[in-house]
């Protein structure tokens, strides 16, 4: 394979220049459903190439394991003798000599060399399907930035076991440090600080979560104290901005971007829930009451479209071939769900960085009001007729 951090940017036999084998262990979504019926496609072929360009198939490093291809006798004796031998990555021989693996099926990358029995440490890359982000949908700042950020510091944070809980309040100290700096907004260094502590609070928001996800420490309390965090973070935005001005008219509109911000999030949570769940193939899950009232009316508001989604939930459950349903939803659902993201807390982060520059921040309210208010509405419209439309018989 041919990579660039964690994308695929080519994968096939003989590929040069390549820097990763692949292992042969793969996690499969549904986009690797091509045409008709049940039709495979692979990654290696043209059917698979707008996969790879839309940055569907990444891959995880796994240099820390030892690994041997096993395509013909020879290498069946060699794994079975590592085994019978109990061999290690200490004894490792780094002055044997290195083995062509087309001559033995042998299949790892360049690093250091292989022991006595052909097996060497690699450094190699097991292709992957992230089924819990869609990046076709995510925030373009998501995807190169923000996300890539997090993912560089999950590692760190699972060695030293940081919690889930303590990256999102942290992520709340640094919006509560881009808060302080937005009091000074007519100072563009202050605007400018603030707008790099709020891609901090992000990093956060996005580590926050990919840690629960790897510990498996998801929990109803977890994602409402990320929900908490991440609101949280803008009251204090709103505030800083609202105390700056000093005005009645700020502070109304203030109020008035506060409950749309709070109910076009929530709607956009539940909506990026709903497509990322069918994504998997699940159905909607019976939603257990919590016993916190906070948390109960956050789960009301994120799910208060559940009623309208049920029809296409119902056919879900009962498809036949669900596979093909799936990848129907996800080909009519894609347009709509790109136009939600521009609720994301990035645009806001930029929009609000870009009302302090040009010296109006009530411009950011603005535009909270009215034009993110109707790509709400347009996005959770055009997303229902997506579920119809995807839920229609084939025409004969």
């Amino acid at each position: 394979m041919r990579t660039d951090g964690t994308r695929i940017l080519a994968i096939g036999k003989g590929l040069e220049p390549h820097d990763a084998y692949d292992t042969g262990i793969f996690a499969v979504g549904p986009e690797l459903l091509c045409g008709a019926g049940k039709a495979r496609c692979a990654l290696a072929d043209r059917r698979g190439a707008p996969v790879r360009r839309q940055g569907a198939a990444g891959t995880v490093d796994c240099s820390d394991l030892d690994w041997i291809d096993i395509d013909d006798a020879a290498a069946l004796a060699k794994a079975e003798q590592a085994i019978g031998t109990g061999i290690s990555r200490d004894a490792l021989n780094p002055s044997a000599k290195p083995i062509d693996p087309d001559e033995t099926g042998i299949h790892v990358s360049g690093g250091s060399a292989p022991n006595d029995l052909g097996l060497k440490p690699a450094k190699m890359q097991a292709a992957y399907s992230d089924q819990s982000r869609d990046p076709r949908i995510e925030d373009p700042t998501n995807l190169w930035v923000i996300h890539r950020a997090a993912r560089a510091l999950l590692p760190g944070a699972l060695k030293h076991g940081v919690s889930a809980n303590a990256v999102s309040l942290i992520g709340l100290g640094f919006g509560t440090l881009a808060a302080l700096c937005y009091l000074g907004w007519r100072d563009w260094r202050l605007a400018s600080l603030g707008f790099v502590f709020c891609i901090g609070w992000l990093i956060a928001d996005g580590l926050d979560g990919m840690i629960a996800r790897a510990t498996g420490t998801a929990s109803a309390f977890g994602r409402f104290l990320d929900g908490l965090c991440d609101h949280g973070v803008f009251v204090l935005l709103y505030l800083a901005l609202g105390f700056s001005l000093g005005t009645a008219q700020a502070w109304l509109l203030m109020a008035a971007a506060g409950a749309a911000h709070a109910l076009q999030s929530s709607l956009y949570e539940g909506e990026r829930a709903r497509y990322h769940r069918r994504r998997r193939g699940e159905s909607m899950p019976p939603l257990l009451p919590s016993g916190n009232p906070l948390v109960r009316i956050y789960d009301a508001v994120a799910g208060s479209l559940d009623r309208a989604a049920a029809p296409f939930e119902r056919r879900l459950a009962g498809a036949a071939d669900k596979p093909r349903l799936i990848g129907r939803y996800l080909f009519l659902a894609m347009p709509p769900m790109k136009l939600q993201a521009l609720l994301s807390a990035n645009v806001r982060v930029i929009a609000l960085y870009a009302a302090c520059l040009a010296g109006t921040p009530i411009l950011f309210w603005w535009f909270e009001i009215i034009p993110l208010s109707a790509v709400a509405l347009a996005g959770i419209l055009w997303h229902r007729r997506a579920e119809h439309s995807s839920a229609q018989p084939d025409d004969p």
